[in-house]
């Protein structure tokens, strides 16, 4: 049976890293150490940034349910078409 390497996105983003780590110890870049690192880290940003933004969506829909659909009925007052007749009390 023959295997097949699969490659994920962390074994790319890795040798990203070694290779931008290796250009800095070079001097071949002039880049900040955050952005060195940028490929460690840069994924969890970018999921930690969807979550906040999804959860700011609901949120959001959530106050708008509360304020403007979730309202009980208001109390209908029964208007009076028929005029008052003089025996009714």
């Amino acid at each position: 049976m023959s295997r097949q390497a699969s490659s994920s996105g962390l074994e790319w983003l890795l040798v990203l890293f070694l290779l931008f780590s290796f250009m800095k110890a070079t001097k071949v870049i002039a880049w900040s150490w955050w952005w060195v690192v940028s490929p460690l880290w840069l994924p969890f940003a970018t999921v930690a940034a969807g979550v906040v933004a999804l959860s700011m969506v609901f949120i959001v829909v959530f106050i708008i349910n509360l304020l403007f659909i979730s309202r009980p009925p208001q109390q209908v007052v029964p208007c009076q078409l028929v005029p008052k007749r003089s025996w009714d009390k």
